[in-house]
């Protein structure tokens, strides 16, 4: 058994195709309202969510395994002794900088407890939109696209795999 050391994710973002990969990467992430912030003396806006981790999900690590060649051990980290498929999720910070104004739709931000689900980060003009479930957005009004992510603290394990109603695995 060759168990890989954990490795925090950490990107910046500096075009629309770096976005494009962090919008895949935050699929279905949720978070408290609360966990979300603009801070305009600093032009910055900051989340911290719970991700889950697309990038080690077992069908990811099958495609990238085909690849490999044979000299590469099995990973087993999401077999349990059951043999149901485990995933993992962690939490991660996110932050864009040059953010001029956030504008909230949708819900309150006064709703602190109330939890969203993230299903895509968007560029549209010269805004960067946060798409979230059940029509809620976060527009960032931005002068030039700037951020990073980067995972915070150790990744725990789940059997529940995001799913939408047009998944063919779901």
């Amino acid at each position: 058994m060759n168990e890989q050391a954990y490795k925090p994710l950490k990107l910046r973002v500096k075009d629309e195709e770096d976005l494009t990969v962090l919008s895949s990467l935050l699929q279905d992430a949720v978070l408290p309202v609360q966990d979300m912030t603009f801070l305009p003396g600093e032009r910055r806006f900051v989340m911290v969510l719970n991700r889950f981790r697309w990038e080690r999900a077992p069908e990811t690590l099958a495609f990238e395994e085909e690849d490999a060649g044979e000299d590469q051990e099995e990973d087993v980290r999401f077999e349990d002794v059951t043999g149901a498929s485990l995933y993992e999720r962690v939490n991660c910070g996110l932050t864009f900088d040059n953010v001029k104004l956030a504008r909230f739709r949708g819900f309150d931000p006064e709703e602190r407890g109330r939890i969203l689900e993230l299903l895509a980060l968007e560029m549209r003009d010269k805004s960067l939109f946060l798409r979230f479930a059940d029509e809620v957005e976060v527009e960032l009004v931005i002068q030039r696209l700037s951020g990073h992510l980067e995972d915070l603290g150790e990744p725990w394990p789940t059997t529940r795999r995001p799913s939408h109603p047009d998944d063919d695995q779901a």
